[in-house]
């Protein structure tokens, strides 16, 4: 059932139904109060649901799955307990920070599973069974391909299941944009992915990311009558949000940050305004 997670948040943990040493050592890290993603993700992951949980950059989404897991790896914590797959290097180590920073009073085992270290020396750790992996998907599969019966084994116990993807609703106006969402790790010319949804409208954007990156962004093939079907629910909501911020003041604040985002990039103001003229008349 969709919730709004933009509204809420600021309850304490304990009323969300973590235990007291995660709410102890939420405020030794200066953490007192949840964020609205961790407000309603929260107490769903404990019941045993399925999440899907879509929230901005720096809204706490990590912790939102973070600490249910580590709620529930203090109550039994033997073997791997839970997989988070995150497309980036860069957000595999972030996430592995979290979990080890609050996870510390429970002496946590964490392993981030990532292309750039030794396969052998990896292949040790998860041998070790740590509570939780991190893995890139294209680093995992390497482990699987190579050992696929020591893998099935590794996660036999396996509670949680975690994918961390970016999502973009629509294209960013400045490439460069697009390569931040994805990863810093995109700029270095490693592995870094993203879902994007591209209308008609968004040829001359895609065009300029690709050039930006040296690359054809592949198409992913999906089953357009599943999609048609939401389509329509999804761009109803999507513009009765876009009153209520319009009612806030917000698109008049957002459009001069983008403005001021493509000056920042170099574009001359002509150019920066052909393409506000046409943010305004995709309305």
């Amino acid at each position: 059932q969709p919730i709004n997670v933009s509204v809420g948040g600021n309850k304490t943990f304990s009323e969300l139904g973590l235990s007291s040493w995660i709410s102890d050592q939420l405020k030794e890290l200066n953490i007192t109060k949840s964020t609205p993603v961790q407000e309603h993700c929260i107490p769903k992951v404990l019941e045993g649901s399925d999440v899907l949980g879509c929230a901005k950059t720096g809204t706490g989404k990590t912790m939102a799955f973070a600490l249910p897991i580590l709620h529930q790896l203090s109550i039994d914590p033997y073997g791997v307990y839970a997989l988070v797959l995150t497309p980036t290097r860069e957000l595999a180590f972030q996430i592995g920070d979290q979990f080890q920073a609050v996870g510390a009073p429970i002496n946590i085992k964490i392993s981030v599973i990532v292309g750039g270290r030794d396969q052998v020396i990896q292949s040790s750790e998860l041998t070790r069974r740590p509570h939780v992996v991190i893995a890139t998907p294209g680093r995992l599969a390497d482990h699987i391909e190579s050992h696929p019966e020591n893998i099935t084994k590794i996660f036999a116990k396996l509670q949680f299941l975690v994918v961390d993807v970016v999502v973009n609703h629509s294209l960013p106006q400045c490439p460069k944009t697009y390569v931040h969402r994805v990863g810093r790790s995109a700029r270095a010319g490693r592995f870094g992915s993203a879902l994007s949804f591209v209308t008609q409208y968004d040829v001359v954007l895609l065009q300029a990311i690709e050039k930006l990156i040296g690359k054809k962004i592949d198409q992913l093939n999906v089953n357009e009558k599943k999609v048609s079907k939401e389509v329509t629910q999804v761009l109803v909501s999507k513009r009765e949000a876009e009153i209520r911020l319009e009612e806030e003041g917000f698109g008049e604040r957002k459009e001069t940050n983008i403005r001021k985002q493509l000056l920042l990039q170099g574009m001359n103001e002509k150019a920066v305004d052909e393409i506000m003229d046409e943010r305004k008349a995709r309305r």
